[in-house]
C-alpha cells in the first residue's frame, strides 16, 4: 500500500493564501511604478511585494521596508544642487562690454551682479551711458566663448 500526497496538501496555509490572493487580483503597471518611485526596488521586487500583499500598496511598501529594499530615493535636483548649478553658470558666464573689437570689461557675471546689487544706481547709469555711446554688451560662455546674449541681437528684434 503506497501513500501518496496531493501536491496541494503538502503546502502550508500561508502558501495557499498567497496563491489564492495572486490568482484573484490583478496588479497594474501604475501600482508597480508607484512602488518603484517611492523605493529603490526593482520592477521584480515591486511586483513581488504587491503580489505578496494582495495588491495593497501600503502593505507592499511595509514589506519592502522590512526587507531593507525600501530606502528613500534622494531627489537628484535638491535645492542645494540647483543653487550650485546656478552659481556655476554665473561663474562660467562672462559679462563683456566692448567697442570696436576691444573689450573694456570682461568679468564673470556673478561679479557684475554683485557689483550691480551693491551699487545699483551707479550700475544702471553706467549701463545706459555705455549703450548710448555704442558699446556692445555680451554674455559669453567662459569655456566655449559662445555668445549667450548680445544687445545687438536684442536691438534687431
Amino acid at each position: 500500500m503506497a501513500i501518496t500526497f496531493n501536491k496541494d496538501e503538502s503546502k502550508n496555509e500561508n502558501e495557499l493564501k498567497n496563491e489564492k490572493g495572486r490568482s484573484n487580483m490583478s496588479i497594474s503597471l501604475d501600482q508597480i511604478d508607484l512602488i518603484m518611485k517611492r523605493t529603490n526596488a526593482t520592477y521584480t521586487e515591486a511586483k513581488d511585494a504587491l503580489e505578496r500583499s494582495n495588491g495593497d500598496i501600503v502593505e507592499a511598501l511595509a514589506l519592502l521596508e522590512k526587507e531593507g529594499k525600501a530606502t528613500r530615493r534622494t531627489n537628484i535636483n535638491t535645492t542645494q544642487e540647483q543653487i550650485n548649478t546656478y552659481v556655476d553658470t554665473l561663474k562660467t558666464t562672462h559679462f563683456v562690454l566692448s567697442k570696436d573689437d576691444h573689450d573694456y570689461i570682461h568679468a564673470p557675471l556673478i561679479a557684475v551682479l554683485v557689483a550691480t546689487v551693491l551699487c545699483f544706481h551707479v550700475s544702471v547709469i553706467a549701463l545706459v551711458i555705455a549703450l548710448i555711446c555704442g558699446f556692445k554688451i555680451k554674455l559669453t560662455d567662459k569655456i566655449t566663448h559662445k555668445v549667450r546674449f548680445s544687445n545687438e541681437d536684442f536691438m534687431k528684434s
